[in-house]
């Protein structure tokens, strides 16, 4: 552990050469890393962002990897980068930019468009993550107390549904040869210029792309964008296997550093699961909303 904040204006100033008038903490995130919005003396501003423990160290080496291979308009600009322990990543501010929600159809065309694009492009990057499959509903099944404990939906129904859930899931090819974000949702999502850009692409793999966008429905319904089948139609497998992952995590113990996963992911699990039992054709949940 180490604290990623201490010093930061020093180094900011010394990697950019400019004079740091003030750092603004930065509200909202899941992860603890320390970010920080940058005003410079000359008035201009950047977004910084600083590991605090090795795993937020490592993200930010993956990240950086992204950055040094791709520039596009669904990106944000690099400024600067530190690779010495904690690293620091200086990024273009976006925080001027509109971020979602609310969605509109546009804002949905405008992610789906840079999506395509991004699927499309070449950069060398590791392959699907293997630990995406392990949480899923075969996790579930192994040890249902965690999903059970969110009481969305009973024991009866688990076991009578666990059998669709799992073939469903296991229908599907997360492998592939695109190039996918694989953390698409309203945080990491900002509009500029009549395009969607995207950051935080610590996660960025070869894989199926559908699942880029898979992954991306339940938060864009609980957000009050459109029902995924309107994006993904016939996806009953992809339903299956992106709300499996929210399942095995959604009732687990808060993280001491990211308290507030857990309710993002019971929120997106809550909209996976009103997905998947409509293209699947099971029941509802039994106890959904009580």
């Amino acid at each position: 552990m180490f604290d990623g904040c201490d010093g930061l204006e020093s180094r900011i100033a010394d990697l950019t050469g400019r004079e740091v008038d003030r750092l603004h903490p930065v509200q909202g995130g899941y992860t603890n890393a320390c970010r920080r919005i940058v005003r410079f003396r000359d008035g201009d501003t950047a977004f910084a962002k600083c590991a605090t423990d090795r795993r937020t160290s490592a993200w930010l080496h993956s990240e950086i990897s992204v950055y040094r291979q791709l520039s596009d308009d669904f990106m944000a600009a690099v400024l600067a980068w530190d690779e010495e322990e904690p690293p620091l990543l200086i990024l273009e501010d976006l925080s001027g930019y509109p971020w979602p929600p609310p969605w509109t159809a546009s804002r949905v065309d405008m992610v789906l468009d840079s999506l395509a694009t991004i699927h499309k492009s070449q950069a060398s990057v590791p392959e699907y993550q293997e630990n995406f499959t392990h949480r899923s509903w075969h996790e579930v099944a192994a040890h249902p107390e965690a999903f059970l404990s969110i009481r969305v939906a009973s024991e009866s129904w688990l076991a009578k549904c666990l059998p669709a859930l799992l073939e469903a899931h296991d229908s599907v090819e997360p492998e592939g040869k695109a190039l996918v974000h694989l953390d698409v949702r309203s945080d990491n999502i900002c509009f500029r210029a009549g395009r969607a850009v995207l950051i935080d692409w610590n996660n960025a793999c070869f894989g199926n792309p559908d699942l880029d966008i898979a992954f991306w429905l339940p938060g864009l319904r609980h957000e009050g964008g459109p029902p995924p089948q309107d994006i993904l139609p016939d996806a009953g497998h992809l339903a299956s296997y992106v709300t499996g992952y929210f399942a095995s995590r959604a009732g687990l113990p808060d993280l001491p550093h990211t308290p507030l996963v857990r309710e993002l992911q019971k929120d997106q699990l809550i909209a996976g699961l009103q997905w998947t039992v409509r293209e699947l054709g099971l029941p509802e949940p039994d106890m959904m909303g009580s």
